[in-house]
């Protein structure tokens, strides 16, 4: 594994930082070359046989979808007893996002569950961009835990920038992640001290579109029955991961569609995307783990967890999308009626680093402009978008995830010009 470049408690001199960045290409052409042999392509289409990535990155209508479900189907959901004491619903949420609140809610209590908001966490720098270090920035505003090894700068994409937006952003990857970890100890501490026999928690993005019919009935059934790999011995589940997979990752399948154990999240290569948190399937007894792991690795983007775990996993199950998003994976999940006004708007730049995400990995493979492939993929009505895919035409198709972040947010600017948050 490649060695990463960490930020410390002390100032990091430039100098040292070249010479690092220098030592992290190094590595990571050492690795690529060692890696190329099992190199496999992208499979965003329907050949079959040539393209080793062909049933990772498989494009299915909806029909095609529910035939292949109902081909491979586990059947109804597994008796458990009362499903409240089997399995609980806890999401993030920022103080001010009531409407993403109302909408999660209602979703979570349509499937029969009583929903848990942790209030999420947005921190900010300490000092200017210049003399700012986040490590110790959080340190002193008591939140050291959450930095307690570093911060990986590969995984914030800031490859030692010294500008605003770099700073911005990494501290927004830092506070999702801190956010979901909090979560995870108050929700251990409430399972210990209620005596509690849930085995399993499904953690939440506060953005996500349920599949509300079949959700619950997948995941009692994937925690019961699934049979590939790591069946017994699984700490989380990344639920509907976009980007592109590759087929030598899967390791097993469930109801006719892959499971993976990612390997090399977001390392450059062509089948090591995996974005997407929206959901995280976790075993109760696994949490004390997990969050030892994000205490004794560096920071990095929370989707880049299931990876970095030893037994973390991601699952195809076409249950739990970003409204927006499903539309480039042809995932169809729509949001419900009392949710759509509210949080659709909202969405739309999530939707847009997704679907522009897997673009740019296509891009690597065709050199075809990333943001031409978002232009069949948003509402025929979504003038203001079309217009912001017009004036990003010649932008540079090479992805690379520093790339991908840095357009992001750029993008994020030039949406709230047209009024979409």
């Amino acid at each position: 594994m490649v060695s990463l470049l960490l930020v410390g408690t002390s100032a990091v001199g430039s100098e040292f930082l070249e010479e690092a960045k220098e030592k992290l290409n190094l590595l990571k052409k050492k690795e690529h070359l060692e890696e190329k042999p099992h190199e496999v392509k992208l499979g965003w289409s329907n050949s079959k046989g040539k393209d080793e990535g062909a049933i990772s990155n498989e494009k299915l209508t909806q029909q095609e979808l529910e035939k292949r479900v109902s081909e491979y189907t586990t059947g109804p959901q597994k008796d458990v007893g009362n499903i409240e004491d089997y399995m609980d619903f806890w999401y993030v949420n920022l103080k001010d996002s009531t409407d993403r609140r109302s909408c999660m809610d209602k979703q979570i209590e349509e499937m029969g569950f009583r929903p848990h908001r942790f209030a999420a966490y947005s921190f900010r720098r300490c000092q200017a961009v210049q003399e700012d270090n986040i490590v110790t920035c959080l340190t002193q505003k008591k939140y050291g835990d959450c930095v307690k090894s570093g911060v990986n700068f590969y995984g914030v994409s800031t490859h030692g920038s010294q500008s605003n937006e770099a700073h911005e952003r990494m501290y927004h990857i830092v506070s999702n992640w801190c956010s979901h970890k909090r979560m995870m100890e108050k929700m251990l501490k409430n399972h210990r001290a209620q005596n509690s026999t849930k085995k399993y928690a499904v953690i939440l993005e506060d953005d996500v579109a349920f599949d509300r019919k079949e959700f619950v009935r997948k995941v009692v059934n994937f925690a019961e029955t699934y049979d590939g790999k790591y069946n017994q011995t699984w700490q989380m589940v990344q639920i509907d991961p976009f980007g592109s997979k590759c087929d030598k990752h899967i390791v097993g399948k469930f109801e006719g569609l892959p499971v993976w154990k990612p390997r090399n999240v977001n390392m450059g290569w062509e089948c090591s995307n995996y974005w997407g948190a929206q959901a995280l399937l976790v075993k109760y007894d696994a949490i004390p783990d997990i969050i030892k792991h994000m205490e004794d690795h560096p920071t990095v983007p929370l989707d880049w967890l299931p990876a970095h775990l030893p037994a973390g996993l991601a699952w195809r199950a076409n249950i739990a999308l970003n409204p927006e998003a499903s539309r480039s994976v042809h995932m169809r999940v729509p949001m419900p009626r009392y949710c759509e006004k509210s949080v659709k708007h909202s969405t739309i730049g999530s939707f847009r680093q997704k679907s522009v995400a897997r673009a740019m990995a296509l891009a690597q493979k065709s050199g075809a402009n990333p943001l031409d492939a978002a232009k069949v993929v948003v509402d025929p009505d979504d003038a203001e978008f079309a217009q912001l895919v017009d004036k990003y035409n010649a932008y540079n198709p090479e992805g690379t995830y520093a790339d991908w972040m840095d357009m992001k947010e750029k993008a994020r600017a030039d949406l709230a010009k047209y009024g979409i948050n």
